[in-house]
């Protein structure tokens, strides 16, 4: 035999190896997501052309290839490799699908795959917790409470399973907690809407009020906002002052609304926000960005400051520092 026909011989052979391959693999992934040959095909190919992939009678094209392996959510290189174990292929390439969808901000796709596929390393656990208190924040200004306090929630679990650090990421679960406990209990449409007209006492109403301005003003609808609160005779003075503060800011008004910000936080602020730390972190974060805006990088570095003092601060519930507090108290007493 001349040495050029048995390299054909050889080079045909491999082909079909490769095809009875990719065949079997394409096969067993259909079985282990339980899909039949229809399932699998849709309007794209027919049940005859995959039934010949996968007994390796012929190789799909390109665009089929693809189709394939989006259907069947498979990596591609599983395929056309001589790898026979998917699991370690597929975890390669599905935790640099997570870090891809990280870094691009989509938060939703790495919680659906990382639940989907039981990745909770510590590494997916930072990611799972930054992601998780996003959703929160998303559901806050979707009026979810119910959906917020869940991804807070989970947030809190992610947080506890890492090695990496996430007092802030914890200090912020607890400050959304705070205002959500303002509404979630007595509102039963769970939405922001339904608390003033259960609201039994003013400073209650007042203290819905302003959070439903904030919230509003986190849609993006500033008119209806204004609108909100034109009408309110707010007997509280602080709130009244970081209405016209937060007013200010959204109409671009930033040197006055530094001024009013500076006035807020400043002075006795643990009695002043005692109600409502949630109100002082909002207001220190707008002031530090207002101010960096404004080129007085002194009073956003102060903030920045405080912010992370706070956090730390914060960092657990509210309720154990407040229980640990009188605690303490209690033990000087005695001694």
């Amino acid at each position: 035999m001349e040495k050029n026909e048995k390299i054909g011989i050889d080079k045909d052979a491999g082909e079909i190896i490769a095809r009875k391959n990719l065949g079997q693999k394409v096969r067993q992934r259909r079985r282990e997501l339980h899909m039949t040959q229809a399932e699998v095909c849709g309007d794209f190919i027919t049940r005859n052309m995959l039934s010949r992939i996968e007994r390796g009678a012929i190789n799909p094209s390109l665009t089929t290839l693809r189709f394939l392996i989006e259907r069947l959510r498979i990596p591609a290189g599983y395929l056309l490799s001589d790898d026979e174990d998917l699991s370690t292929l597929h975890e390669q390439e599905l935790r640099e699908a997570i870090r891809e969808s990280f870094r691009a901000g989509d938060y939703d796709r790495v919680l659906e795959l990382c639940d989907a596929y039981r990745i909770y390393d510590d590494e997916a656990c930072l990611m799972l917790c930054i992601c998780a208190l996003s959703a929160a924040k998303d559901a806050y200004v979707d009026g979810a409470v119910q959906e917020a306090l869940r991804m807070l929630d989970l947030a809190m679990v992610y947080s506890d399973k890492t090695i990496y650090p996430t007092d802030v990421q914890k200090a912020e679960v607890h400050l959304y907690r705070s205002i959500f406990s303002v509404i979630s209990d007595r509102d039963p449409k769970d939405c922001l809407a339904g608390y003033a007209s259960i609201a039994e006492d003013l400073a209650e109403r007042e203290r819905y009020t302003i959070h439903r301005f904030l919230f509003l003003l986190d849609c993006g609808d500033d008119d209806a906002a204004f609108a909100f609160v034109r009408e309110i005779p707010f007997r509280n003075m602080l709130y009244r002052d970081m209405i016209q503060a937060w007013i200010c800011a959204a109409r671009g008004e930033n040197t006055e609304a530094v001024h009013l910000f500076s006035v807020i936080i400043d002075g006795d602020t643990e009695q002043k926000f005692r109600q409502d730390p949630f109100l002082y972190y909002r207001c220190v974060g707008k002031l530090e960005s207002l101010a960096a805006e404004a080129g007085d990088y002194r009073i956003a570095y102060r903030c920045a400051t405080e912010k992370q003092r706070f956090e730390r601060m914060y960092k657990e519930p509210f309720r154990v520092m407040q229980n640990s507090v009188l605690t303490e108290k209690d033990e000087n007493e005695e001694i």
